[in-house]
C-alpha cells in the first residue's frame, strides 16, 4: 500500500457521522464507531496468521477497515456486520476501491443475532458493556473452536483459561507512531488487543 493509498484508505473516517451508539440500546446500537488504527490491524493480521481458508467476522465493522486489510494481506474471506447503513455504504465502497470485493461482504444487521456459523475468527472493537452483554455468545464461539479477538478491552469471563495473546499498545516495527495530542510530547501507541481460543498443551 503506497502512502497515497493509505491516505485514501483512511480518509473515509472523516465522513463518518459521530453518534454515540453505546447509549442507544433501544435502537440496537452497542458502541460508538472508533476506527482501529492501521498499525494495530497489521499487527493483529500477522499474529492471527490468517489464510485463504479463514472466514473472519467483524461484529460492529464500521467502515470495514479491519476486514479489508485482512483480505488484502492474507486472501481470507470476511463478513462485516453493522447496524449503521451509512458505515456499511462506506465499507462497500472501500472494498471495491481496494480490490477485495470478491472476498469481503458487508451486512446491515444486528451483531448480537447475526448467523456466524461460517466464522473461523470473530473480531470486535466494542465497549466493555457491550462485551459483557455478549459474553455467553463469545464463550460459545470459543467452545466451538472459533478464535475470538477483542480490540481495546479484555473479556474477563474468557480470561483465563482462553486468553492466548495480549498485545498491549502495539506498534509493529517499521510503522510510525500516530501523532501525539496537542501539547503532549509523548507518542501515542496503537491500541492493543486480546485473542481468545481453546488452548492446546
Amino acid at each position: 500500500m503506497t502512502e497515497r493509498d493509505e491516505d485514501e484508505f483512511q480518509s473515509c473516517e472523516r465522513k463518518v457521522p459521530r453518534r454515540l451508539y453505546s447509549y442507544a440500546w433501544s435502537q440496537g446500537f452497542v458502541s460508538p464507531h472508533v476506527r482501529t488504527p492501521l498499525p494495530t490491524i497489521r499487527h493483529l493480521v500477522a499474529q492471527l496468521a490468517l489464510t485463504r481458508a479463514d472466514v473472519v467476522f467483524d461484529l460492529g465493522c464500521g467502515d470495514g477497515c479491519v476486514l479489508i486489510e485482512a483480505a488484502r494481506a492474507s486472501g481470507c474471506r470476511g463478513v462485516g456486520v453493522d447496524l449503521d447503513s451509512a458505515l456499511i455504504a462506506l465499507a462497500m465502497n472501500a472494498r471495491e476501491r481496494e480490490g477485495v470485493a470478491e472476498l469481503v461482504e458487508f451486512r446491515c444487521e444486528d451483531l448480537t443475532t447475526v448467523d456466524t456459523s461460517a466464522a473461523t475468527v470473530v473480531v470486535m472493537y466494542l465497549l466493555p458493556a457491550a462485551l459483557e452483554k455478549m459474553c455467553d455468545r463469545l464463550k460459545a464461539f470459543v467452545d466451538r473452536g472459533v478464535v475470538v479477538v477483542s480490540i481495546g478491552w479484555p473479556v474477563p469471563p474468557l480470561d483465563p483459561p482462553f486468553l492466548a495473546v495480549h498485545a498491549d499498545s502495539v506498534v509493529p516495527t517499521g510503522d510510525s507512531l500516530p501523532a501525539a495530542p496537542t501539547g503532549d510530547s509523548r507518542p501515542v501507541a496503537a491500541i492493543g488487543y486480546y485473542i481468545y481460543k481453546i488452548q492446546s498443551f
